[in-house]
């Protein structure tokens, strides 16, 4: 995202510039957040942030699309990409849903 808001019809309009970078940084910061965290609830709600941010890219992919800084085939196929990431997103988020430790993984009680 960083090389194509660095050409030179988005520096002219540096808010949906840095807007762009923002979102696809969080996108990738949530994935990370959600994969590094011990709980699967915690887990989730990162993963739905990023499958938020990958809709909002789309959204601003469109706004890029209408002001002339993308051509018709740079916006498909980052569309797709977009559309992709949220789906395994989306996918993943439901396997954690039903996901259940088996008991030997779970951590012992403190009860005597």
């Amino acid at each position: 995202m960083y090389e194509l808001t660095g050409r030179a019809s988005f520096t002219a309009k540096g808010k949906l510039k840095r807007q762009m970078q923002r979102t696809s940084t969080a996108l990738v910061t949530n994935i990370a957040e959600g994969f590094q965290s011990r709980s699967t609830t915690t887990s989730r709600q990162f993963l739905g942030r990023a499958e938020s941010a990958a809709g909002e890219l789309r959204d601003q992919l469109f706004a890029a699309l209408d002001a002339g800084y993308l051509t018709e085939e740079e916006f498909q196929g980052l569309q797709e990409q977009c559309a992709k990431c949220r789906a395994q997103i989306s996918e993943y988020v439901e396997y954690l849903k039903n996901y259940s430790r088996p008991r030997s993984e779970m951590r012992p009680s403190l009860r005597p």
